[in-house]
């Protein structure tokens, strides 16, 4: 049974006036005959025309593209092709869903944290935001019970007492990387060291809750004064960057670096000599204490997850794709190895 306009516009779901501009195309046909009222009729092989324009439209395609994909007759082309597309938007916008609820449980803005981190500025806000969704979307299923408690009430007695001689040094109008300064910010990264490891990378992630519009930062601001967090802010991230090259983190950069000179030796994933500086990379999170055991091959898998996302993949070269992509697979391999232990 033919159908009017209105008809259509219901069953299809496309607008009148984007079904005319179809027709005014000519990429769907223009009804002939009408009802005793006047108006147009459409039978069901154009339905089913303007149904199958509708679904090219919401794969992406434009009315271009469309036109020429019902002329070749070259559907399942058209389908397949859109699917990495699909799935590559499909990714960004979990990865951009995932940073923002981070922000969000941070009480802060995405900006801000490419801001507050002290090792970003040498990289570019795509290769940052990739990385950071990458990593938000691999661990958003990390269950709180996988940290457990490791500060003592005098460690954070001790942390109040070294923000509090900080402070003075704002009062008194001291540069942030005044030598008194950097000298408390680092009593606060040893206390600190007991729940994160002597990490610079994992006492720099602490930059996050002193980020402007974070809820501490504003505590901060309203007990010491404002410009307070700011400040410290800004004295953690110098401490940080003097810190950079630390032993502990030394270990990772270490490792990394020895596990692409095999890979450019051809040694495969699971040989002795990778799965060895994977060890190392795993060894990194045993020496967190604030992190349960059943916690560490889980984020170590979170990184693997991380380095094989297409949102971070398409921010690499050739040669680095080449070189994320081994990383992960080693990583993988080790996993798999300890859990069939």
């Amino acid at each position: 049974m033919k159908k009017t306009l209105n008809e259509v516009v219901e069953i299809v779901g496309m607008s009148r006036r984007v079904i005319q501009e179809y027709e005014k195309d000519r990429i769907s046909p223009k009804p002939n005959t009408r009802n005793k009222y006047g108006h147009l009729l459409y039978d069901d092989k154009t339905i089913e025309g303007l149904c199958k324009i509708r679904f090219y439209r919401d794969l992406g395609y434009n009315k271009e593209q469309i036109k020429a994909i019902l002329a070749d007759n070259d559907s399942q082309n058209a389908v397949t092709s859109q699917i990495d597309v699909l799935e590559r938007k499909k990714e960004k916008i979990e990865a951009a869903i995932a940073v923002a609820k981070m922000s969000d449980k941070l009480g802060l803005s995405p900006i801000n944290v490419w801001s507050s981190l002290p090792f970003t500025k040498a990289m570019s806000y795509d290769m940052l935001f990739s990385m950071l969704g990458s990593i938000c979307v691999a661990s958003a299923d990390t269950e709180r019970e996988s940290f457990t408690e490791v500060l003592t009430e005098e460690d954070y007695e001790a942390l109040t007492e070294y923000i509090e001689k900080i402070s003075e040094s704002f009062s008194r109008g001291l540069p942030c990387g005044d030598k008194t300064v950097q000298d408390n910010v680092k009593s606060l990264h040893h206390i600190a060291s007991k729940a994160l490891s002597e990490s610079i990378i994992f006492f720099s992630l602490c930059n996050l809750l002193l980020a402007p519009e974070s809820e501490l930062s504003r505590d901060f601001d309203e007990l010491f004064g404002k410009g307070f967090s700011e400040y410290l802010l800004s004295a953690v991230r110098n401490y940080c960057l003097a810190g950079a090259d630390n032993p502990s983190d030394r270990v990772i950069k270490n490792a990394l670096k020895s596990i692409e000179d095999l890979e450019r030796k051809n040694y495969a994933p699971g040989s002795e000599e990778v799965q060895n500086e994977v060890q190392k990379l795993y060894n990194f999170y045993v020496n967190i204490a604030a992190i349960t055991p059943d916690t560490r091959l889980k984020l170590l898998n979170d990184l693997a997850d991380a380095f094989e996302s297409k949102r971070f993949d398409e921010q690499l070269d050739d040669d680095e794709r080449e070189l994320v992509h081994f990383i992960s697979e080693a990583i993988r391999i080790f996993c798999n190895n300890l859990n069939n232990e």
